[in-house]
């Protein structure tokens, strides 16, 4: 339906805060900015922050001259990279090798080919390879929303989605960039990329600085003797918990909802029924769950 008038005889929108008014009751969101500082120069979200900023300067000069479209894709990959860095550095890794391995297979197609002495020189109205069509990455940059049917799919389903979205970007941005790229530039982008994956693969399955924040939380608000990350405790009962409990949401799926698990398991290893501790609640979660509650979840 169209038109203000016709939508309003048919759909009634309510806001949180129309329903404090109606109701009552209704929790009011607080945000609190929490500021990590005094991290390292060489702390690797920071240094992959900088030379992701250096990718994104050098391919914006290497796409210059190319189409509307191309500069696009181009753009909007680098805002994708920058989201999942911001997620973390195992989504970063992840998204990045999609995007290192399909930047490789098209410039290695895009070689031209040895040719034979002998082979006939192509004549007029030979048929021509057509040229590769990428589709719209129209979900790259948004995550499903409980109304979206991609919350429903399994970790592989979400995970060849976003595979085949990166891969569509890349090829779009390429597939219509410059014809007379510049070689400098190319082989700076490589290096760049070459060193981002280093680093990123060195450290995506360690806790980064938001993640070893989110730790020190937890020790100052339910487990008061969990030992520092990595560490057992020093002896006798494993640490406790209080009745405390919070609620961690995260935007990516698999690289870091996974990773998240992973480190956080790690981290209360130690402690009084720590195999109970943790409960994923996603798309695929039935039912409540049974018995006393986590006091964490994630």
């Amino acid at each position: 339906m169209r038109g203000k008038r016709v939508l309003d005889d048919v759909m009634v929108r309510r806001l949180k805060e129309d329903l404090r008014e109606i109701q009552g009751g209704f929790p009011k969101r607080n945000v609190e900015r929490m500021e990590i500082a005094g991290l390292p120069e060489d702390a690797p979200e920071l240094a992959l922050s900088r030379l992701l900023n250096e990718y994104r300067t050098t391919r914006e000069k290497r796409h210059a001259g190319a189409s509307g479209k191309a500069r696009a894709a181009a753009g909007l990959l680098v805002v994708g990279l920058q989201q999942r860095l911001l997620s973390s550095i195992e989504a970063f890794a992840r998204s990045l090798r999609v995007h290192r391995k399909t930047v490789e297979r098209h410039r290695q197609k895009s070689q031209p080919a040895a040719v034979a002495p002998d082979a006939p020189a192509p004549r007029a109205g030979d048929p021509v390879a057509p040229a590769p069509r990428a589709g719209e990455p129209v979900l790259f940059l948004k995550a499903p929303d409980a109304d979206d049917e991609r919350a429903d799919w399994t970790g592989e389903e979400s995970e060849a989605e976003e595979k085949e979205q990166i891969e569509a970007i890349t090829l779009a941005a390429e597939a219509d960039g410059p014809a007379d790229a510049d070689a400098a530039l190319w082989a700076r982008e490589q290096r760049l990329i070459d060193r981002m994956q280093a680093i990123a693969d060195e450290s995506r399955h360690l806790p980064d600085a938001k993640t070893r924040r989110l730790i020190d939380w937890i020790r100052e608000n339910q487990c008061p003797a969990l030992p520092p990350f990595g560490r057992r405790p020093a002896g006798g009962a494993p640490p406790g918990w209080n009745a405390r409990r919070v609620l961690i949401f995260t935007e990516n799926r698999e690289g870091t909802k996974r990773h998240l698990r992973d480190v956080l398991d790690q981290a209360v290893e130690y402690t009084d029924r720590a195999e109970e501790r943790i409960e994923v609640i996603d798309g695929l979660t039935s039912g409540a769950a049974q018995g006393d509650p986590a006091p964490l979840q994630c």
